[in-house]
């Protein structure tokens, strides 16, 4: 007899190891930015640069704001920038 599965739990997002170990990091490090990581390895684009930056600033949301690193390819397109006029 087949078991039942319901629609949530065929939907749930399979992380590798590596993957499973950084959540637990930044659920950890960062528990407030730890489901943009979520959503990145689930194929989130705007939620993996926002999850690169994280790491990179250790979670400091005015780090990545104020981040001078302009030879980083992420560096136009990182999250948190001041709304341009």
């Amino acid at each position: 007899m087949k078991k039942s599965t319901s629609k949530r739990e065929e939907d749930a997002p399979v992380f590798d190891a590596k993957q499973q170990k950084m959540l637990q990091q930044a659920s950890e490090d960062f528990p407030s930015k730890s489901n943009h990581f979520r959503k990145a390895y689930s194929g989130s684009l705007r939620s993996a640069i926002t999850a690169k930056c994280v790491e990179c600033v250790w979670g400091e949301t005015k780090a990545i704001r104020e981040c001078a690193a302009t030879a980083c390819p992420l560096w136009k397109v990182r999250s948190y920038q001041e709304a341009r006029s």
